[in-house]
């Protein structure tokens, strides 16, 4: 019996030794496939158009299309799809000018295989995945105060959940990695979630990227 994909990707990187790399680390995935690697910015837009992946992985200096420009066409024409940037220079400001680009979350060359694969897995779930340098970044960069309104009051295992969940691990990933069941960590998932005020695990994400100091995220990058 075949396995089902449940994440199809489109990979699109300048140098041939990287999208080797990347091939080879999605092909040992049972839970996604890699549809197409690409080398320029327009065999990015045409294979996103013709295949509509679910996540499409764009480097920054993609030859002859800029990386903001092919997230503009591919978010208008191919909505459905997730987009991340791969990206080797990282400065605030441009992953916010991503962000508003249409990119989903930002992955860096230093991501080990299984955080690559986390990240792939967390935007195919249409949540943000931004890798652990990134992160570090955002967080150097300074973040606006958290509302007054918000119970901050976490836990240490709560903080230590809710990185995981912006690295995209599932409750059952979490689980295993903690030594509890995965539906204690539900439990802490719904806690967290009741202090800060949100329904929904993307709202949580939104939220700790936001204050990345609350949760001791750029210490958990280095």
């Amino acid at each position: 019996m075949s396995m089902q994909i449940l994440c199809s990707v489109v990979f699109a990187h300048r140098f041939d030794v990287v999208r080797a790399g990347v091939r080879r680390i999605v092909s040992l995935s049972p839970s996604m496939e890699l549809v197409a690697d690409v080398a320029t910015g327009p065999q990015t837009i045409d294979y996103s158009r013709t295949l509509e992946p679910d996540v499409v992985v764009i480097d920054e200096l993609v030859p002859h299309i800029s990386s903001t420009e092919i997230a503009r066409i591919l978010v208008s024409e191919v909505p459905r799809s997730r987009l991340l940037l791969w990206a080797d220079h990282l400065a605030a400001d441009s992953i916010r000018q991503a962000m508003r680009a249409g990119f989903h979350g930002v992955i860096t060359p230093d991501v080990s295989a299984s955080e690559l694969v986390h990240l792939i897995e967390a935007a195919s779930r249409k949540e943000p995945a931004m890798s652990a340098s990134a992160l570090a970044v955002l967080s150097k960069a300074g973040t606006a105060p958290v509302a007054e309104n918000i119970r901050h009051d976490f836990t240490n295992r709560e903080r230590e959940i809710v990185r995981m969940v912006v690295q995209g691990l599932t409750s059952q990933q979490i689980g295993k990695e903690l030594f509890i069941s995965a539906r204690t960590v539900e439990t802490h998932r719904a806690r967290i979630m009741d202090k800060i005020g949100v329904k929904k695990t993307a709202g949580m994400v939104r939220f700790a990227l936001d204050h990345p100091a609350l949760f001791e995220i750029a210490d958990s990058a280095v």
